[in-house]
């Protein structure tokens, strides 16, 4: 939830900064907050490993956990879930720019902070929905029927003119 409010923001603010300021602006902005977040994690102390070390090589602690997903009734199917929304989720990311720009939109760098950070709200509004549901048998049901609507908004967005509905 954290990292997806924090990336809704960040687009938002970057739009902005790259409308007014310009894209070299935006660059240096990101670039000092990049410098400061690895000056910072310089700074962490690291206390070392606190458990067992595994046993075995890497290659058999992979086929264990392989094992593992497949052998599991539920994370199998979490697992394919989590392929198919990052497939066809995360890549209609790469067509904002396209739908912001002037043959659709034409909402400028504004417009595609404000789609990114739709984007990212709407995962952090997903996120909090299913952590909020008590029984969880249900879970799966509810993350299926988020997944689909996800899809039918997409759906939508490509049929939608208008931006403000986008």
């Amino acid at each position: 939830v954290g990292l997806r409010s924090v990336g809704a923001l960040g687009a938002i603010l970057g739009g902005v900064v790259i409308e007014y300021a310009g894209i070299g602006t935006a660059i240096v902005l990101a670039s000092v907050g990049y410098a400061l977040a690895a000056v910072s994690t310089a700074f962490i102390q690291y206390p070392g490993p606190s458990g067992e070390r595994p046993e075995g090589s890497v290659m058999q602690n992979l086929a264990s956990g392989f094992r593992l997903v497949l052998g599991s009734g539920i994370l199998l199917p979490v697992l394919m879930l989590a392929i198919v929304a990052e497939a066809f989720g995360y890549g209609m990311l790469s067509v904002f720019p396209i739908l912001a720009d002037e043959g659709v939109y034409d909402v400028g760098a504004i417009g595609l902070g404000l789609m990114n950070g739709a984007f990212g709200v709407g995962g952090v509004v997903g996120a909090m929905f299913l952590a909020a549901l008590p029984d969880l048998s249900r879970k799966g049901a509810a993350l299926i029927g988020v997944m689909v609507f996800t899809g039918l908004l997409l759906i939508a967005l490509s049929f939608s003119s208008v931006f403000g509905a986008a």
